[in-house]
């Protein structure tokens, strides 16, 4: 909580401990708990929001990974590198999967045409609170098979392909 403020984003079931998830659903916007212990610890649970499930996304990306120690103009050249493959994406001069194995820094999804593997479910569908922040804002608002401009994150630079959507 030192670096994110406390806030853990959207959570649906299963995706925290029995406690902690019980302490979330009997509370109401804006009311607090009291202290709930785990085998983390003690919380203290504040719901901030509620919103209806937006169900799971399959998703692929391209990653163009930010090196470590990076100057301006490596930052500069990576930035322009990705938004110059998504003109190309974009305008049809190359597929998505084809940009995928020709650029794609992700050598664990380029084999795949960049479809990500799920860590928490073992699958390739992701629901709330499993991606990048900036990331999930961009695919769970796309439509199949729709390619989203480059996305930048912690680690990089994505273009992402929505594959499939359920829920």
């Amino acid at each position: 909580v030192k670096t994110n403020g406390g806030d853990l984003g959207y959570l649906t079931v299963f995706q925290t401990v029995y406690p902690f998830e019980n302490a979330m659903y009997n509370l109401e916007v804006g009311e607090l708990s009291m202290p709930v212990r785990t085998q983390f610890g003690y919380h203290i649970v504040k719901v901030v929001d509620v919103r209806d499930s937006r169900g799971s996304v399959q998703i692929a990306q391209i990653l163009k990974k930010t090196p470590p120690n990076a100057t301006d103009t490596d930052l500069a050249n990576l930035e322009q590198n990705i938004h110059e493959m998504y003109k190309d994406i974009a305008s049809g001069k190359i597929t998505f999967e084809d940009a995928v194995k020709a650029g794609s820094d992700d050598g664990k999804t380029v084999n795949r045409g960049g479809v990500l593997s799920n860590p928490y479910s073992g699958t390739n569908w992701f629901e709330t609170g499993q991606l990048y922040g900036e990331i999930e804002t961009a695919v769970f608002d796309m439509e199949v098979g729709q390619v989203s401009e480059p996305v930048k994150t912690d680690i990089g630079w994505h273009i992402l392909k929505l594959v499939d959507k359920r829920g």
